[in-house]
């Protein structure tokens, strides 16, 4: 195994236990075994059994808990939904707490920093190579981490779409211009997508204009997300019926606009309701699909090995995302042996393939996503397939092959 001399430093916003800083996680334990001098800073309280990981002490997490707090509340205060993520990026560690640190490291590997974790004016004060994992479309705009379809990140970000202010002051305006100017400071040598989708996006903004940009897929954890076993024993566990299709849909906020649940319970006006058992999972919201007589099971959070249960007991997974740079729960509800309902566009698409793994519904078209879930659990049924579902992604996104996909980039600096 050819080791690597230079260290990496990944910094990581978020626990490690879950969303994209285990995505991160599971790329630094596999750079690890390649013989990557990987590193990880990261503000995550749940601490995890890996090694080379740096944790914030109680005083830099209070710090944390201010600085989100600013975070969330300055662009609340300029008409933005509470629901709505959004991110100024405009405080976070100093210069003067992270200089050692940065000092020891050769490359700087960011992944997802918001939540008051870094201010990119930082690694503006030193000449390492930044490598940039772009999770989703914050990096290239304003404020927002996904548009719902606005362009302007294109050209210039102003008079946000997602902000409601009658202030003369354009935040977002002002945001961007700091962006730019922080940007042409730094050392940002390549940008990596974690879906063709993200990266054509990236490609397209003005932002990262003369970056390069490279696409390598998210990972997950094919050792916790497998096949356990028959679907009616899933069942049994979770005290669910064999006699009705389950129809799975969550996410850890499925609250999110983006996360389009608004339009898989409109969906479900062409389903017969006596035929189905929705179950979800994750921060839910709209519970409007039990006016349509449809029953329900709300799971509520899950760890992993629930989550894997709950994949392990449908018949079909729901991903009706707007916009999604990848969709982690997509791959994992394969890697578990269960078809998958997407819409055509963005980063789901490019993991279920149309008729074999699931199904493409025509984007935002409510009649065709029903048509998608009749038609799965009509036709992608029982578990004699289940294992091709599981080796439609193993290779694709295993944490070993992405890692040395990385590797090449990081020897390439």
């Amino acid at each position: 195994m050819e080791t690597m001399d230079r260290r990496v430093l990944h910094f990581v916003s978020g626990n490690l236990s879950g969303g994209a800083a285990k995505g991160a996680l599971l790329l630094h334990n596999s750079l690890l075994n390649l013989g990557v001098n990987s590193f990880i800073i990261t503000s995550s309280r749940i601490k995890v059994d890996a090694p080379n990981i740096l944790y914030l002490n109680d005083r830099f997490q209070i710090r944390l808990l201010a600085r989100k707090i600013f975070d969330k509340l300055i662009p609340l205060m300029f008409g933005a939904q509470f629901s709505t993520p959004l991110s100024m990026g405009v405080c976070g560690m100093s210069v003067k707490e992270l200089k050692a640190i940065i000092r020891e490291s050769d490359i700087i590997h960011l992944h997802w920093i918001n939540s008051g974790f870094v201010d990119l004016n930082v690694f503006a004060k030193f000449s390492n190579d930044i490598v940039w994992t772009l999770r989703d479309m914050w990096p290239f705009t304003g404020l927002c981490h996904y548009t719902h379809g606005c362009e302007k990140f294109k050209v210039h970000c102003y008079k946000c779409p997602q902000l409601a202010s009658s202030y003369v002051f354009d935040l977002v305006d002002f945001l961007f211009k700091r962006r730019l100017a922080v940007y042409r400071k730094l050392n940002f040598k390549v940008a990596i997508g974690i879906s063709d989708w993200i990266s054509d996006q990236a490609r397209s903004s003005s932002l990262l204009r003369g970056v390069p940009v490279h696409t390598i897929s998210n990972t997950i954890d094919f050792d916790n997300f497998d096949i356990s076993g028959p679907r009616k024993l899933a069942r049994t566990h979770l005290g669910i019926s064999t006699k009705c299709k389950v129809i799975l849909i969550g996410a850890v906020n499925l609250k999110s606009p983006y996360k389009g649940l608004d339009l898989f319970i409109e969906s479900l006006q062409s389903l017969n309701s006596e035929e189905y058992l929705i179950v979800t999972f994750g921060a839910l919201g709209d519970k409007s699909f039990i006016k349509y007589g449809f029953k329900c099971l709300h799971l509520g959070v899950l760890n992993n090995e629930e989550l894997r249960e709950a994949y392990n007991a449908a018949d079909v997974f729901v991903a009706p995302s707007k916009m999604d740079a990848f969709a982690k729960t997509v791959a994992e509800a394969l890697a578990c042996g269960t078809p998958v309902v997407c819409f055509d566009n963005s980063g789901p698409s490019e993991i279920v393939v149309h008729g074999l793994t699931g199904y493409h519904a025509k984007a935002f078209n409510v009649i065709d996503l029903a048509f998608g879930i009749s038609w799965v659990c009509r036709e992608i049924t029982g578990d004699h397939g289940r294992q091709l579902l599981r080796n439609s992604v193993l290779t694709r996104f295993s944490p070993s092959v992405l890692a040395e996909q990385y590797k090449e980039v990081y020897k390439k600096l």
